[in-house]
């Protein structure tokens, strides 16, 4: 009885590694979707679109990987964002509200971010080499921007 288990079970198991022929299912195999623009690319150029249209209020916006570099955020707020891998080159962010916000492995190299509130904000793995800041841009506590790259712009 144990012997028969087994075998039952190592067929299962194989049908599920070799799941190429559906293990004895008439199905056609599903197709691969095409790509499609990502969801965060759209995002990206939503939140900017928006931003061109007048709105200033992206509280939590959800913005993994998004493609933002160069863009103009001045005066946004954009409290709480999850900005995981995002793209943020160049972009303007001055007297930008950035309170609380995750920037995990976002690329702020360039940015201008004087004058930004960015208190309680995580920049784990963040980069910032040649952003800029002034007397009026809030750090979160301890954090130390020019170690990080960030440069002094009155």
């Amino acid at each position: 009885m144990k012997s028969g288990r087994l075998k039952l079970l190592i067929v299962i198991m194989l049908c599920a590694a070799l799941s190429v022929g559906g293990c004895g299912r008439d199905e056609e195999p599903t197709p691969e979707p095409e790509a499609t623009e990502s969801a965060e690319e759209a995002g990206g150029r939503d939140l900017v679109d928006r931003y061109n249209a007048g709105e200033r209020n992206f509280v939590d916006a959800k913005l993994d990987r998004a493609d933002l570099s160069g863009a103009n955020f001045s005066g946004a707020d954009l409290s709480g964002a999850y900005l995981y891998g995002a793209d943020l080159e160049g972009a303007d962010l001055s007297q930008t509200t950035l309170v609380s916000t995750t920037f995990f492995r976002a690329n702020l190299d360039n940015a201008d971010l004087r004058g930004a509130n960015m208190e309680r904000a995580l920049l784990v793995g963040a980069t910032l080499s040649g952003a800029k800041y002034d007397d009026n841009t809030i750090w979160p506590e301890k954090y130390d921007p020019e170690a990080n790259g960030a440069v002094k712009s009155e």
